[in-house]
């Protein structure tokens, strides 16, 4: 889950429409979530499941932390002549550790109240953000998942950027891309647990970002020629894209095409959409993006995205009446919000003072 994001009012050099794509994002998983838990109403039109899904809104999430980290990383190179991955590691500890710890925290006191059983080897697996390498825990910790290959990520992308040469960049991001399809071609024939939650089968997403970011910072002229040359014909594609591709991956038709690529092809059209609805068009999608209330749920999304989980409990296991529909959402982004308010904005201030002297006059974006 991307743990990334600007602050709107700040941040002059905020990439339009990130915030809109985050909340949409969210709201997928949101809605995935909540169809799961009590008093869900009945849907007449169940193909909206496929519309609003949870995957592949944390896939949004993992390209959006993809693009954005690799920007800010180049922006940082090309103003102080180099990239410094002390500050880095440290601005990204302050963003992410302590809400992520509050949450823990709070799951540590439920279980108390509760009676709910908790390995300790979960806790672990959360704390040391290695989750993603077993997938073996229960709900309430489940979602740390994705944080998981995130912070892989965090390790190995901004160190490799400060070793290699903008064509091996390139290159190393299209490795990355490569591996993806055939871990997940290997899944498949052998069987393996998961396809979409664990590190050895969706190492390629963040990277599609991380390309598209590598390729704006180099070709973007030539890059916003390409995406707005027959706009509607690549909209028709990832039509079909999200709609039968998505199908026939859920249901593994042609399972040997459809698992390693399918989430490939998703990825390449989150890649054209966020750009296209962030350097390309000013139409009425984009406005939407770029609303202020859309804006201010993409704002604590990365909060939303962690304590939703103790809300949106599946029926069968839920303990309190308001884990029940619609007042559990309602109550994760109550829960969402006092966590940004009272650990994530005030913490945007410090993070300031972990930046390159050369960048301090701006509000820090990431």
């Amino acid at each position: 889950m991307n743990a990334d994001k600007h602050n709107p009012r700040s941040d002059s050099t905020r990439i339009a429409s990130l915030d809109g794509f985050r909340a949409l994002s969210i709201v997928m998983v949101l809605w995935d979530h909540a169809q799961l838990t009590n008093h869900f109403p009945k849907l007449p039109f169940p193909w909206i499941n496929y519309i609003l899904d949870g995957e592949m809104g944390v896939r949004i999430f993992f390209v959006i932390s993809g693009f954005l980290i690799t920007t800010l990383l180049l922006q940082e190179e090309k103003k102080c002549g180099y990239i410094s991955l002390p500050l880095f590691y440290k601005r990204r500890a302050l963003r992410i550790l302590p809400v992520y710890w509050a949450y823990i925290l709070t799951v540590v006191l439920y279980a108390a109240i509760t009676g709910l059983v908790i390995p300790f080897w979960d806790y672990f697996e959360t704390l040391t953000f290695t989750t993603s390498w077993f997938m073996r825990h229960q709900w309430i910790l489940g979602h740390s998942w994705s944080l998981s290959i995130e912070e892989i990520f965090y390790l190995v992308w901004p160190f490799a950027l400060t070793r290699l040469g903008p064509k091996k960049r390139l290159w190393f991001a299209f490795a990355g891309i490569l591996l993806g399809p055939i871990l997940r071609a290997l899944n498949y024939q052998y069987g393996w647990r998961s396809v979409t939650h664990t590190v050895w089968v969706v190492p390629d997403v963040i990277m599609w970002g991380c390309l598209l970011a590598l390729l704006h910072n180099q070709f973007s002229v030539r890059l916003v020629a390409i995406f707005r040359r027959n706009a509607w014909i690549y909209h028709s594609l990832i039509v079909l894209v999200f709609s039968g591709l998505d199908w026939a991956f859920n249901h593994r038709v042609f399972g040997l095409i459809t698992v390693p690529f399918a989430i490939s092809f998703h990825s390449l059209a989150i890649c054209y959409l966020l750009y296209y609805y962030s350097f390309i068009s000013k139409g009425l999608v984009f406005k939407m993006l770029n609303n202020t209330w859309v804006v201010a749920l993409g704002g604590i999304s990365y909060s939303l995205y962690l304590w939703q989980e103790i809300f949106l409990f599946p029926k069968i296991q839920h303990f309190f009446f308001w884990q029940s529909f619609p007042i559990n959402v309602l109550g994760a982004v109550v829960a969402a919000a006092a966590s940004y308010y009272l650990l994530e904005k005030p913490l945007l201030k410090l993070r300031v003072k972990l930046r390159h002297p050369a960048l301090k006059s701006k509000a820090a974006p990431n």
